[in-house]
């Protein structure tokens, strides 16, 4: 399946990591309600996604999805 990604992906630039971890995203997407009440649901959605898709992290833990809100200007 994954290769099936990258092979469409690489036509828009997108780079597919090697996911090896089917991650619990509920927390995940909570956040996304917190980061949309405060305006960065989208760039938050991008951070999410990338550092799935892309850097193969556990959006399931509480530390990443931290990191990447504020990267994201989300603040508690």
């Amino acid at each position: 399946m994954y290769e099936n990604l990258r092979r469409a992906g690489s036509q828009y630039q997108i780079m597919f990591g090697a996911v090896t971890l089917l991650a619990n995203s509920r927390l995940a997407m909570e956040a996304s309600e917190f980061a949309r009440d405060h305006g960065k649901y989208d760039l938050y959605s991008e951070k999410v996604f990338h550092a799935y898709f892309t850097e193969a992290r556990d959006i399931g833990r509480k530390d990443v999805l931290m990191e990447l809100a504020g990267a994201a200007g989300c603040a508690a």
